[in-house]
């Protein structure tokens, strides 16, 4: 895009070079030359530009762009500034939305109370939940980080009641876009209903012993190894955000114990999985990376209950951590060079 917007500006000045009609100063050019200046993330410049001509064009780009440039450049309670009036009916509302929230996470390091927009899309409310939970490491960072048996047995049930609202979220944008798609994974819903209502209706007693509950304890099963793989992980690293079971327990469960390989590889054949995972292995921090699933458990969940060196740490507190000490440096050292 960048280069397009080059390339469009340097072809106007080789046909209009000796042109005295030719504004190098018109709104148009000015918007042109921030635009190619944004692209460059030359983020200072390109809001110099667009302040020249913001009150000249009605359009909303312009004024995220602006909002976008400042919290690029740490500038975050200038970029709120702009999002004070920012047109609600804009299209780019719910993204300047987000981009308001992350400043004020930057501003306080404190927990949010941003509502969810009704216009966000799957994405958007993804980054909607993936910021409120950023900030409530800021404010109770004990308890948020905490991994223990406690976590471990509850996490099926909190995490079942919280995906709800995802879930509802996903299929109404799914039936907006693809009603094929949409009404397959309604079907999957109806025929569980139907498998259950029909072996109610012929033994409501065996029901329960080898339908109902089995179902459950499965899907119970399901998101206590899932959490187990991740959690204390960094979810934002490229190879250390799952931990791996490389052990006995992998031949019960079709080799999903490698799991990292299995976010890179989804769709690679389970009997090949061992051998993808050593080609990757180097690439993941040993603490990652468990030969027994079941020592894991023992030593994470009742040994460090009384021996303090057996609790896991969480990768993902740490990274934020990180990243929390480089922007408040970057937006100290720009202020500074501002003023």
């Amino acid at each position: 895009m960048r280069k397009i917007l080059l390339i469009i500006f340097l072809v106007q000045l080789t046909i209009f070079p000796q042109s005295t009609s030719f504004d190098f100063h018109s709104p148009q050019k000015i918007k042109l030359f921030a635009d190619y200046l944004f692209c460059e993330k030359d983020y200072l410049r390109a809001i110099e530009e667009y302040e020249m001509i913001r009150n000249q064009f009605v359009i909303d780009t312009i004024e995220f762009k602006v909002m976008l440039g400042y919290s690029n450049l740490g500038l975050s309670k200038n970029s709120n500034k702009i999002f004070s009036d920012f047109n609600i009916e804009s299209k780019l509302y719910p993204d300047a939305y987000l981009v308001s929230m992350k400043n004020e996470l930057l501003i306080d390091s404190k927990p949010l109370h941003y509502s969810e927009f009704s216009s966000f899309t799957s994405s958007q409310f993804e980054s909607y939940v993936r910021l409120l939970n950023i900030s409530a490491l800021y404010g109770d960072e004990q308890s948020i980080t905490k991994n223990n048996f406690l976590t471990l047995v509850s996490y099926p049930t909190i995490s079942g009641y919280y995906q709800q609202k995802a879930i509802m979220v996903y299929l109404k944008e799914m039936k907006a876009n693809n009603k094929e798609k949409f009404w397959v994974s309604i079907s999957q819903y109806v025929v569980l209903v139907l498998w259950i209502a029909a072996a109610l209706i012929i033994d409501w007693e065996k029901a329960l012993l080898f339908v109902i509950i089995p179902q459950q304890v499965s899907l119970f099963s399901v998101l206590i190894f899932n959490y187990v793989q991740h959690v204390h992980a960094n979810e934002e690293s490229e190879w250390d955000h799952s931990r791996n079971f490389t052990g006995f327990l992998n031949f019960l469960l079709f080799n999903n114990g490698y799991h990292t390989i299995h976010h890179h590889k989804a769709g690679l054949h389970w009997s090949k999985v061992p051998e993808a995972h050593k080609e990757i292995e180097k690439n993941i921090n040993p603490i990652l990376l468990e030969r027994s699933f079941w020592w894991y458990i023992f030593r994470s969940y009742i040994l460090s209950i009384f021996i303090p060196k057996f609790r896991t740490n969480s990768m993902r507190l740490e990274r934020l951590r990180k990243e929390k000490m480089k922007v408040v440096g970057a937006e100290t050292q720009t202020e500074l060079q501002v003023s």
